[in-house]
């Protein structure tokens, strides 16, 4: 009976020793690059999005100027007159064209600027969502405390995949 218990421990051994080291204890595998387009797009389109809203802020001041002129233009020389068309006399109508101008072309730079930025949080929430690293390998530690001594294990779940 022992000689039995000796060579199917013999046999068993042999089959772990010629079957290798087992999946958990394999090198993992070198975790996937983020690929450039995502690493270093989102920096860009961030950056994109600051200077696309610096151009609209800028765009918006310069046809507050206008609108300023404007007013003073019409107060400094009376009333201006709005004719049967809706347009103003000849030099209000020319300042009050590029308030129209200025807010119209600050709209869209701003606009655009939030798309830049929406555009990189999208980057950044596809960069956090790759996988990074080896799958995590299930394990638990086993320690009973018991009255004449503390047991200590390893419980592996094993899973059919």
């Amino acid at each position: 009976m022992r000689a039995r218990l000796r060579v199917c421990a013999l046999l068993v051994t042999a089959h772990l020793a010629l079957q290798g080291s087992a999946q958990a204890q394999a090198p993992a595998p070198p975790p996937a690059r983020t690929p450039a387009a995502i690493r270093y797009g989102k920096f860009a389109a961030l950056g994109l999005a600051a200077s696309l809203t610096a151009l609209g802020a800028v765009s918006h001041h310069r046809a507050d100027e206008y609108y300023r002129d404007l007013l003073t233009l019409c107060r400094d020389r009376g009333p201006c007159h709005i004719g049967p068309d809706g347009r103003y006399a000849t030099a209000p109508e020319a300042l009050y064209q590029r308030v129209v101008r200025g807010d119209r072309s600050a709209r869209l730079w701003l606009l655009g600027g939030q798309a830049a930025l929406a555009g990189s949080a999208v980057l950044f929430v596809m960069e956090l969502k790759r996988k990074k690293g080896p799958e995590n390998i299930p394990f638990s530690p086993y320690i009973v405390a018991g009255s004449f001594g503390t047991r200590v294990g390893v419980r592996l779940g094993w899973r059919n995949r």
